[in-house]
C-alpha cells in the first residue's frame, strides 16, 4: 500500500538521535516532508523508545535541523521515523533539501548544472 504524498528524495547524510538515555550517531538514507528513513552500524535489539529528538546535518547548513520523532518502523539496520515536532524554520529547512534532491534527479548526474542552479537559489533567498 503506497501511502506517501509529498516529495520523498534519496540522501546520506548524519544525523544524531537521543533517546533520553544515549546519543546514537545514525545516516539518513531516505527523507519526505513527513518522516526519515536511517540506517545503523548494527541492527536495533530490544524496545524502542517512543519518542526520539533527531539532529539532522544536512550538507548545506552550518546548524542541525532538529525534529522530534517517533520509531514507526524497523527492518534490519534500517528505521522508519515520522516526523512529530519540528520548528517552522527547520520545517522550511528540510522542505528546501527535498527540492534540491528532487531538482537533482531531475536534471541527472551533472553536478556542476545542479550545483549553479542550488547557488543561485539560496543566493535569491539571502538577497
Amino acid at each position: 500500500m503506497e501511502r506517501r504524498t509529498g516529495l520523498r528524495g534519496t540522501t546520506d547524510f548524519p544525523v544524531r538521535a537521543y533517546d533520553g538515555f544515549s546519543c546514537k550517531e545514525l545516516r539518513a538514507v531516505a527523507l519526505s516532508s513527513s518522516g526519515i528513513l536511517l540506517r545503523h552500524a548494527v541492527a536495533p535489539r530490544g524496545p524502542r523508545p517512543l519518542y526520539c529528538n533527531l539532529e539532522l546535518s544536512l550538507p548545506e547548513r552550518l546548524r542541525g535541523v532538529k525534529v522530534l520523532a517517533r520509531s514507526v518502523r524497523v527492518d534490519g539496520c534500517l528505521e522508519a521515523f515520522r516526523f512529530l515536532e519540528a520548528p517552522d524554520s527547520d520545517r522550511l529547512t528540510l522542505a528546501e533539501h527535498l527540492d534540491v534532491l528532487y531538482r537533482r534527479a531531475a536534471l541527472g548526474p551533472d553536478e556542476d548544472r545542479c550545483r549553479a542552479l542550488y547557488e543561485a537559489q539560496f543566493e535569491e533567498i539571502s538577497a
